[in-house]
Parts: structure tokens; C-alpha cells; sequence
């Protein structure tokens, strides 16, 4: 999906951060919309809400800064934002 610029790019993404980046969340996304991934985009999804996912992003915008494929990733992590908002109100409310 990406080269890892973005992965240097990220200053939320160090080892001093259990963050995972913003590649595997852009990858996420994209397992999640296939018919295939769609099966197990819960499971996915849930791993994503833990400790190093998706509430770890900063929002620094510099992975699509330094993106030299153009990869969309802050309206990937904003839609797997999504994805997990509704995940939680679904294991919330059944």
C-alpha cells in the first residue's frame, strides 16, 4: 500500500508509542471493503480501538504530506474512526 515514508512522517509513530501508524489503518480500511475482509472487519476493527490503534493518531497530517503515491490516509484513519465509532455502539448495544 505505502513505502513507509509515511510511517517516518508520523510523529506519533516512535518507540516510545505503541502506535501502530497510518499504513496499517489505510490497510484496514481496505480489507474491511472487500467482500472477503468484510467477514471478520469486526475482529479487525476491534484490534484497531486498543492501545496503538486508531485513538493514537495525533492527526498530523503528515503521512499524506510525504505520501509520494497519494495514498488518501487521513480519510482512511477518519472512515476506520467511523467504522469503530459504530463497532462500539454495536458490541454496546447488541
Amino acid at each position: 500500500m505505502t513505502c513507509g515514508c509515511c510511517m517516518e512522517a508520523c510523529p506519533q509513530f516512535n518507540h516510545r508509542s505503541d502506535f501502530i501508524g497510518p499504513a496499517p489503518i489505510g490497510q484496514a480500511r481496505l480489507f474491511n471493503a472487500h467482500p472477503t475482509g468484510r467477514m471478520i472487519a469486526g475482529e479487525r476493527i476491534r484490534a484497531l480501538m486498543a492501545a496503538g490503534g486508531i485513538t493514537e493518531c495525533g492527526n498530523a497530517q503528515n503521512c499524506v504530506a510525504v505520501c509520494p503515491k497519494n495514498v488518501p490516509l487521513t480519510d482512511a484513519i477518519a472512515e476506520v474512526g467511523r467504522q469503530a465509532t459504530l463497532q462500539m455502539l454495536k458490541d454496546l448495544f447488541g
